[in-house]
Order: structure tokens, then sequence, then C-alpha cells
């Protein structure tokens, strides 16, 4: 099993991923507000306030303790909001990242990856599919590696000095597959 390293791997991404949620919950949080004004707005409250009866609208009443409950509720769930998008994008960004430094390392020709999961990414179905396509592609450049050594170990001089099996040859070479 990997254990975390950074808690970042796609900075931007992760980024834009958690500031698209807080912005939902910010936007909940005062649609909820004021909704609770509007509605509060047309009764009244009757207070004691400083030895004296007040009448207040509820709207009035409840303001401060709406704002405050506001910020309060705001911090926790952003707060909570960050922590699970960071946890929950890791689990995607992560094994993408992985899986990309390993196909640059396929695309020059280098059969020797490995792709590594850990406990719970998401994409675990995906890395295993591409991890037995690859493995079934390096199987057929070894047998396609080996006919070609043996044509060329061969006494069949005209065709191991042949210029198209040589470039054949030498294109084959550049495959790491051992």
């Amino acid at each position: 099993m990997i254990t975390r390293k950074q808690y970042f791997v796609d900075k931007d991404f992760q980024t834009q991923f958690m500031i698209k949620f807080c912005t939902i919950v910010i936007i909940a949080s005062i649609i909820t507000g004021v909704l609770l004004l509007m509605f509060s707005a047309r009764s009244t409250n009757v207070t004691i306030e400083n030895m004296r009866v007040t009448v207040k609208s509820t709207a009035d009443f409840l303001l401060p303790v709406i704002l405050i409950s506001f910020i309060i509720g705001t911090l926790v769930a952003a707060i909570s909001t960050i922590l699970l998008c960071l946890y929950t994008s890791h689990k995607i960004v992560g094994p993408l990242y992985r899986i990309t430094r390993e196909i640059k390392k396929l695309g020059v020709g280098d059969f020797n990856i490995n792709f590594k999961t850990r406990e719970g990414d998401q994409l675990k179905d995906f890395i295993s599919a591409l991890a037995e396509a690859v493995a079934n592609l390096k199987k057929e450049m070894t047998k396609i590696k080996n006919i070609v050594s043996k044509i060329s170990a061969s006494q069949n001089k005209e065709i191991s000095e042949n210029e198209s099996f040589s470039e054949l040859k030498k294109s084959l070479e550049k495959f790491n597959t051992e």
C-alpha cells in the first residue's frame, strides 16, 4: 500500500473543485438566511431589553442570531467541504497523475511500467484494464523481438542483411520489454 506524500497532486484542479463546492454551501446558507428573514418580516415579537419592553419585528429580533449562525455554519461547512473535496479529489487525481507518468514511459517504448494503486482509489478497474493491456502488448512485442532475433541468427544472410529487416530490428530495439 502506498502512503500519501502530498495532498495537492493537481493543485489547480483540486482548488477549483473545492471552491465550487464551498460556493454552493455559501449560496445555500445565504438563501436559507434570506428566506428566514423574509418569512419573519411580517411578524413581531415582544422582548425585554435593558428593563424595557420592546416590540420588534421578528426579522430584527432574529437578525443577530441568523448572522452568527450563518458565519459559524458557513465556516464549519467550508472547512468540512474543503477536507472532503481534498480527500475525494485525491482519490481521482492521484491515480490519474500516476497513470499519466507511466503512459509517458510507455510512449517512449518502455513496457516496464507499474500502475500502482492505493486502497480506495476510484480508478482501480480502469487501472487494472490498462495494466492488462500493457502486459498483453509487452508479451506480443517480446514475441516479435524473439522472431526477429531468430531470423537474424539464422543462416539466411539475404534476409538478415536486408535494409528493411535492419530497420525493423533497429525499431524493435527501442522497446524495453525485458
